[in-house]
């Protein structure tokens, strides 16, 4: 665990993309952290944040996690599984895909949920209150 903390607050450890190490960050967390409590993904923003391509933490990876978990799980078995060398290669590179596929779907939803709000576009509603403004998704 201390190698992982150190990849993922020293930038000189690897000199890899930013995205694609928190792809492998991912993955190695959630193997010594194996639980559905959203803490990987929880680590992917706030890493993605620490490193300026974020500048809040909102993105919201679950829904697309979520809703390709037989994927998503197929694919990290496959990194544990594969023992020879071209194998593992291709099951890494299906991970990184799939977890880019993941941050783009995001990003994208995210994009325009925010053009959404402040646009005030068909389908959203601002509601005011003497305590707070929050915008429900009108389906």
């Amino acid at each position: 665990m201390t190698a992982l903390e150190c990849v993922v607050n020293n930038d000189e450890v690897c000199e890899l993309d930013s995205l694609i190490k928190m792809v492998l960050i991912h993955h190695q967390f959630e193997s010594v952290h194996p639980f559905p409590d959203g803490n990987g993904r929880v680590l992917n923003v706030l890493y993605l944040a620490r490193t300026g391509l974020l500048d809040t933490p909102n993105l919201y990876l679950s829904r697309y996690i979520y809703e390709y978990k037989a994927e998503y799980y197929l694919l990290r078995q496959a990194i544990r599984e594969s023992d020879d060398e071209p194998d593992k290669s291709i099951a890494w590179q299906n991970w990184i895909l799939y977890m880019l596929n993941a941050v783009f779907e995001a990003a994208q939803t995210t994009l325009a949920l925010v053009i959404g709000i402040r646009d005030h576009k068909p389908g959203f509603l601002l509601v005011e209150s003497t305590t707070m403004l929050r915008f429900e998704i009108l389906s």
